[in-house]
């Protein structure tokens, strides 16, 4: 089989394509074994540079002028395309938080309260409960038919779920079984837990 053969070429027309162990493709890094280890580092290492920019643009930051900063250059680095590569190692996840809470480390009067009372005077969430509430955002979205994503090729709606009455409510998941731990954190079983 072509799959199991590590020498085999691939053509595209007459050109050979390379192999190649990671690929970038609209600022998502994918790896052949799909982990997100090189992606998470990545973007945390261009979080800290713009961290680092802004540390050394002003002189004082109050909490009024780091939130819009914080949100439109550190965040969106931190969340971009997060339905697809939302990690579920804890190592991964710790330093995803270790990025924002590096981040609220810049204004003066917050520096020496711990991460959550920070996040807490900045009114803003842990980086976690904004990755689950993106999943239930992109979940409904799916199906209610609001983006161009067929909901069966994610969902399984249940039509009469274990013989208990849901509540006239008709759009009861199915959750599936898998073999492997791995693919229960994927975005169509991580949404429905």
């Amino acid at each position: 089989m072509r799959s199991q053969n590590p020498n085999y070429t691939y053509l595209l027309g007459d050109t050979d394509l390379a192999s190649v162990t990671e690929q970038s493709d609209l600022g998502l890094t994918v790896t052949t074994d799909f982990k997100f280890k090189t992606h998470v580092n990545k973007i945390v290492a261009k979080a800290n540079g713009r961290i680092a920019m802004i540390r050394r643009t002003f002189t004082y930051l109050d909490k009024e002028i780091f939130i819009p900063l914080y949100k439109t250059l550190i965040r969106p680095l931190l969340e971009y395309c997060v339905q697809v590569w939302s990690p579920n190692q804890v190592g991964l996840k710790k330093i995803l938080e270790r990025a924002q809470n590096r981040a609220t480390k810049l204004v003066p009067e917050l520096r020496n309260l711990p991460a959550d009372e920070r996040l807490a005077m900045l009114h803003l969430p842990t980086l976690q409960e904004r990755r689950d509430r993106g999943d239930l955002i992109e979940m409904f979205k799916i199906i209610r038919g609001i983006v161009n994503i067929e909901a069966n090729s994610f969902f399984t709606l249940r039509q009469n779920p274990g013989g208990y009455i849901t509540r006239g409510h008709s759009l009861t998941l199915s959750k599936p079984r898998y073999k492997t731990i791995r693919r229960y954190t994927y975005f169509d079983v991580r949404a429905i837990n």
